[in-house]
């Protein structure tokens, strides 16, 4: 499988998961768009996955604090 190829197994596998609980919900015409946004995120996990990081790396956070009274309120 190529870097830029998806799973086709795991996209079918998750849109008959949507389709059977949400089939009902949604319209006919809508299901082609479903798929493509279950291929999409099947495709941004394939990314994810593909990041290795050691245990102790910690996430990215910003943290700026509130001062009351420092102009920017």
């Amino acid at each position: 499988m190529s870097s830029d190829e998806i799973d086709q197994a795991e996209v079918d596998a998750r849109f008959a998961l949507v389709r059977a609980r949400y089939g009902g919900l949604i319209g006919p015409t809508a299901f082609g768009d479903v798929r493509r946004r279950i291929e999409g995120v099947v495709a941004n996990g394939k990314r994810l996955k593909s990041v290795r990081l050691q245990n102790g790396v910690e996430p990215f956070s910003v943290f700026v604090p509130y001062r009351k009274g420092s102009g920017d309120d």
